[in-house]
């Protein structure tokens, strides 16, 4: 894993934001979600609104902007500021491709269950919580949950 973080490290650029959580009485689980974007600019706002809505907060955001081309990176510092909102920001230098993003992400996950968004979707109500009560009762050979589990 370090040999990873090193060569994420190489390629892009990481800003770890140090903005106090503000608690309005949600919890944490021990998960990561992780955000890639390449100009996402009209989109991306409302991905991380959901992620933040979330009744059950991942422990750790981690967004990436893959080199994008417009004001997709401003918009998310501006996003991030304004809503206090912790995440590990990667700014990439040049555009790799969702498998090189995802790649710098994971190289700084620090927990096992992962979600990836796109920054041009977003997470309905409460599903990041129904996706981790699935997996957390699934049998022990289950290792994914996607699609529509209810809340």
């Amino acid at each position: 894993m370090k040999g990873a973080a090193q060569a994420a490290q190489s390629r892009c650029r990481v800003q770890l934001t140090q903005v106090r959580r503000k608690e309005h009485g949600c919890q944490s689980i021990n998960s990561t979600v992780i955000v890639t974007c390449f100009n996402h600019q009209a989109f991306v706002e409302q991905c991380l609104a959901s992620i933040a809505a979330e009744s059950i907060r991942p422990r750790q955001v981690t967004i990436v902007d893959d080199a994008s081309t417009n004001d997709s990176l401003e918009t998310i510092r501006h996003w991030m500021a304004r809503n206090a909102f912790p995440a590990t920001l990667i700014i990439r230098d040049r555009n790799g491709g969702i498998r090189a993003a995802m790649n710098d992400a994971l190289a700084h996950s620090k927990v096992a269950s992962i979600r990836h968004v796109s920054a041009s979707d977003w997470l309905l109500p409460d599903e990041l919580s129904g996706h981790l009560r699935t997996l957390l009762h699934a049998p022990e050979s289950v290792g994914s949950v996607v699609g529509d589990v209810g809340a």
